[in-house]
């Protein structure tokens, strides 16, 4: 018989501003019965406690909820190490590369779209519908990288023009199908070009790929000022593009997403949400859910209808679902499912949302009559 003992573990993570620590414990019930709980926040504050099983269930089931969390934390690059240091290589069907790449934040807010559009110190780019697959080589090995920082696929083509380079090379970009589309250069040569400014980090990689002839990689189209970015915003949105990224021109690397503003932004022409499987449904559809902003506490977004075209996801799965906006306190309206994610394990946060509006968008006065109804 499998001896049933309460167990608890502390995990932690360091990268640049962040300090975090997980605590996972299997707790023992009432009547044989056992739960398990995580527990997350900053290093040295309260740690905010998300239930993973439903109630008190079994112990096989406990266990089972306990060494699957432990395993999911371990692929994210926590460790027991109290210094919170990345190991090169974890337990696991997967492998964590030791690097996390810069994510964006998203904003919706159209005076900040205007803001941007004009500023001469923001660069723009297309927002690419891919698979963020940041791309090493050292020593002629490549090493590919989910947005998480995971050792992931990466098409051959691709892998094959990486080489064509002829040094060691760190770039960011996204892979799309037999496609790889580059927006960032890290490493060149021996040099971290972490801490120089984008503009230069840009203009270097677009010099680099000119003078190869590649199959799959290419460099990301963008603008630099307000002339060309409004023509390229246009031209993008016209070709249903997901949106654009607005990048600041002085900004070095930053490795994860900042809790709010940040240098590097994204605005969507569409709305797609990551969303976690909390339930199957009797018929083709699954119940949904996000997370709180400060915490992993669920918040529940409705149901999801999945056409017959699509495997119906399972329960815990991470799927992209577009949607018109999500009412205040409620679900998500007019929603279409895309498919479920392979490089993401955790869904968008609350105020990641489009919230529907309450009160209709006034213009700014213009002094302009007007006429009466």
């Amino acid at each position: 018989m499998t001896n049933q003992v309460p167990l608890n573990i502390a995990l932690f993570y360091k990268e640049g501003a962040s300090d975090k620590e997980y605590r996972i414990a299997l707790i023992a019930h009432e009547n044989g019965l056992w739960s398990t709980s995580g527990y997350n926040g900053r290093r040295g504050s309260a740690l905010k406690e998300q239930k993973k099983t439903d109630g008190p269930v079994s112990y096989e089931d406990a266990k089972k909820a306990y060494d699957e969390l432990l395993k999911k934390q371990l692929k994210k690059g926590y460790t027991e190490d109290v210094s919170g240091a990345i190991y090169q290589s974890l337990p696991g069907e997967r492998t964590f590369s030791g690097f996390v790449p810069q994510l964006l934040n998203v904003f919706r807010d159209e005076t900040m779209l205007e803001n941007l559009l004009n500023d001469d110190e923001h660069i723009m780019q297309e927002k690419h519908d891919g698979e963020r697959r940041p791309v090493r080589v050292e020593n002629s090995e490549i090493t590919a990288m989910n947005k998480e920082g995971v050792v992931s696929a990466l098409p051959q083509n691709v892998a094959d023009d990486a080489l064509l380079f002829g040094a060691d090379i760190h770039m960011d970009g996204e892979a799309m199908g037999d496609r790889y589309v580059a927006f960032d250069l890290l490493h060149w040569q021996g040099e971290s070009l972490r801490d120089k400014p984008y503009e230069e980090r840009f203009a270097q990689l677009r010099a680099l790929c000119a003078e190869q002839r590649f199959s799959g990689i290419e460099v990301t189209n963008w603008a630099d000022t307000p002339e060309t970015k409004r023509a390229l915003f246009e031209q993008l949105k016209n070709h249903n593009a997901e949106g654009v990224v607005f990048k600041r021109k002085n900004a070095p690397y930053s490795p994860s997403r900042p809790a709010s503003g940040g240098s590097q932004h994204k605005y969507k022409f569409e709305e797609v949400c990551s969303v976690r499987v909390s339930a199957r449904n009797n018929k083709r559809s699954v119940a949904v859910e996000c997370w709180h902003n400060d915490n992993d506490t669920p918040i529940a977004l409705g149901d999801i209808t999945i056409p017959a075209n699509h495997d119906i996801p399972n329960v815990g799965d991470i799927v992209n679902v577009r949607y018109l906006y999500k009412y205040e306190n409620g679900s998500l309206f007019q929603t279409t499912y895309l498919g479920t994610r392979t490089d993401q394990t955790t869904p968008d946060r609350l105020h990641q949302f489009k919230h529907k509006q309450t009160q209709a968008f006034s213009p700014p006065q213009t002094g302009r009559k007007t006429l009466a109804i």
